[in-house]
């Protein structure tokens, strides 16, 4: 337990002294979904008017769950591979399973703190309503995108066996998932083309179930929550064959 205890401050602390990371996974969300709601009251999704918060609020959710998941999982553990800090942990006699454990709460914590702030200020600010909130389907469809989300950056930093060339490819898919997940432009108003190419990621429908899981009273598409269910089995199965504590 002091172990685990150890590694989360030690983890933290990296995180913290990131200030790109907390920048983009707390300030940037709040800037974002600011002047998303000051550009119109009402959305038009599947057919339905919604409040222009409504539509933003999980969109810039799952904005900082991706740059903490996807950009300090996946940039961060292999710049780690780079600089041997797994080597050296492993001479301090800590396992991979230890190290994984604390990263993984670590993150989570910053997902959460963001989300939090992004709460209150929707709240304070933009007057989010929260009335017919099925507040149990959010949180657990909640954490399960954010699992499937560090399981991306698990495999994005591990894919490759050299170092510097993981945290290159973690850098150029992550740049890609931020725009091509429609967590910084409304997928609803790309070219066609763009839209099936965002069809094809599973982040897409990470997005959608928060979506339906935020303003649909908790009426998940079952499509969409199988698809991020299996990709979320299959990034753990890859992750257990190809992470490298090294």
């Amino acid at each position: 337990m002091n172990k685990l205890k150890g590694l989360f401050n030690l983890e933290l602390k990296k995180t913290i002294r990131t200030p790109i990371i907390m920048f983009f996974s707390i300030l940037a969300p709040q800037f974002f979904i600011y002047i998303q709601s000051s550009l119109s009251e009402e959305v038009i999704m599947n057919g339905q008017s919604i409040p222009s918060i409504d539509y933003s609020f999980p969109m810039f959710l799952y904005l900082a769950v991706i740059v903490v998941g996807i950009g300090n999982v996946g940039v961060g553990m292999s710049y780690n591979r780079l600089i041997k800090f797994f080597t050296r942990l492993k001479v301090s006699n800590v396992r991979a399973i230890d190290f994984i454990v604390a990263n993984f709460f670590v993150q989570l914590s910053i997902a959460v703190l963001s989300t939090l702030l992004l709460f209150l200020s929707s709240i304070l600010v933009l007057d989010m309503s929260l009335e017919g909130r099925n507040w149990t389907i959010f949180f657990l469809v909640f954490f399960l995108v954010w699992i499937m989300t560090y399981l991306i950056g698990i495999v994005l930093a591990n894919i490759v066996k050299d170092a510097k060339t993981s945290q290159s490819v973690s850098l150029i898919v992550y740049f890609f998932l931020i725009f091509f997940s429609g967590v910084t432009y409304p997928i609803e108003l790309m070219p066609e083309l763009l839209q099936k190419i965002s069809k094809l990621l599973p982040t897409y429908y990470g997005l959608r179930i928060l979506q339906e899981a935020w303003y649909i009273n908790g009426n998940i598409d079952t499509t969409h929550l199988i698809i991020v269910i299996g990709s979320t089995v299959i990034l753990f199965v890859i992750s257990l064959k190809i992470f490298k504590f090294d």
